[in-house]
């Protein structure tokens, strides 16, 4: 059974989550947290394998969260939930510790498979040819190649180290990111 924990402001949003996880054979919801800072309490305690940690929350990011998590939480995967492909976050979120991104509006099945992937050892390169649909064959390949390498570098299978966000961003069009 993988045990999951769902970190979303929105309460609909987290109710879906939650409900989605209890309902589904294999998975299990540990917590569920409304806030950053609720987070930060209740993780650490929660024994999760993956935590969906939400990427945009006020007062504490799912960013800042995730920096702050990982290293008291060394097993635990973090997944990003976002709305947009915003590649600034997602490799903000990478550079925290985060092992995998998802878009909020995936359908419920492939959320739930690309939890197992992440659970049985999927890797952020993968995710990245998967999932950032918007840059062409030869990017995507590229970058996925980097963050493998960037990873196997860092002794993290799926997560680069803090200061590989600089190399992720020569792979990307220089408007994606601000100075």
């Amino acid at each position: 059974e993988i045990r999951v924990a769902v970190v979303e402001d929105r309460e609909e949003e987290r109710d879906r989550l939650v409900e989605l996880l209890n309902s589904s054979p294999g998975f299990a919801c540990v917590a569920e947290c409304a806030s950053g800072e609720e987070a930060l309490m209740v993780l650490p305690v929660s024994k999760a394998d993956i935590v969906l940690m939400d990427i945009n929350m006020p007062l504490v990011s799912g960013i800042e969260c995730v920096r702050e998590l990982e290293p008291l939480l060394p097993r635990t995967q973090f997944m990003m939930l976002t709305v947009v492909e915003h590649h600034e976050r997602i490799f903000a979120s990478l550079a925290a510790g985060a092992t995998g991104y998802i878009l909020k509006k995936t359908p419920p099945a492939r959320l739930l498979e690309a939890i197992r992937e992440l659970h049985a050892g999927g890797d952020m390169a993968s995710f990245v040819k998967d999932n950032l649909t918007d840059l062409d064959d030869a990017k995507k390949a590229a970058l996925a190649d980097l963050v493998a390498a960037l990873a196997a570098e860092v002794g993290r299978p799926a997560a680069p180290g803090a200061g590989d966000a600089a190399a992720l961003r020569n792979l990307l069009d220089p408007p994606t990111f601000a100075a």
